[in-house]
């Protein structure tokens, strides 16, 4: 239902439906602990056939097998976004009106990639559950999709390096403004508004604009006019 929407109705619809979704899980006990949660969630040693057990107990050993994961998740999310599939997707970001005249399914399309999404957020649900051995119910309310909305705001949408260094600043901030004060939401609250009226790219549009200006100047420059004339 929400494919078939796009803009402040597809949020809506998304949000409603991680309600609903949160709902669920706090109703089904049996399943998901309630409010409690899971608890007792183990963090098993690496076994690779043919090598030796590797623990992973450690925080730092787990630290690099998260890293690996890391590093495996957005080498693939590079290859999809230059792919001819991820070439269709950003045609509909830019123009939905204009794909679907040229003969493209958006709404399969919008599917497949939330499919593709459903699958990456799983798999860190999973790696953060098992760095803490625990899994609560808070994990899937729509506070925390918000969360991940303001990382990638931050960071730069429609970029690859973007919602990293947004998810680096924004945890790294709130661990910081969690200390000094204890109103440190009203900050943050603070912080995303101004990202999202004077700064739409982000910190890494921002970077990219800076960028562009430096090679522009650059070019520009006598130095540079004299060294291509003498060349």
């Amino acid at each position: 239902m929400a494919t078939q929407r796009s803009g402040s109705y597809a949020v809506l619809l998304t949000l409603a439906f991680a309600e609903m979704i949160y709902f669920i899980a706090f109703q089904w006990s049996s399943l998901t602990g309630g409010d409690n949660g899971l608890t007792g969630i183990k963090r098993p040693n690496l076994e690779i056939f043919g090598f030796p057990s590797i623990s992973l107990q450690s925080s730092l050993s787990y630290y690099f097998f998260s890293l690996v994961f890391f590093i495996f998740a957005f080498y693939l999310i590079r290859r999809i976004t230059l792919s001819p599939f991820g070439k269709v997707l950003m045609a509909i970001r830019e123009n939905e009106q204009r794909a679907q005249a040229i003969g493209y399914n958006t709404r399969l399309y919008k599917v497949a990639v939330f499919v593709i999404g459903g699958a990456f957020m799983g798999l860190a649900g999973a790696l953060y559950c098992m760095y803490i051995c625990f899994a609560h119910i808070h994990y899937v309310h729509f506070e925390i999709s918000g969360n991940i909305v303001m990382m990638v705001l931050t960071g730069g949408m429609g970029t690859l390096f973007g919602p990293v260094v947004g998810a680096f600043i924004i945890v790294l901030a709130s661990d910081l403004a969690s200390v000094l004060w204890d109103r440190w939401m009203i900050v943050m609250g603070i912080l995303y508004i101004l990202f999202v009226l004077f700064a739409r790219g982000g910190i890494w549009g921002f970077y990219e604009k800076l960028l562009r200006t430096w090679k522009t100047q650059k070019r520009k420059s006598p130095l540079s006019k004299e060294a291509a004339a003498s060349s």
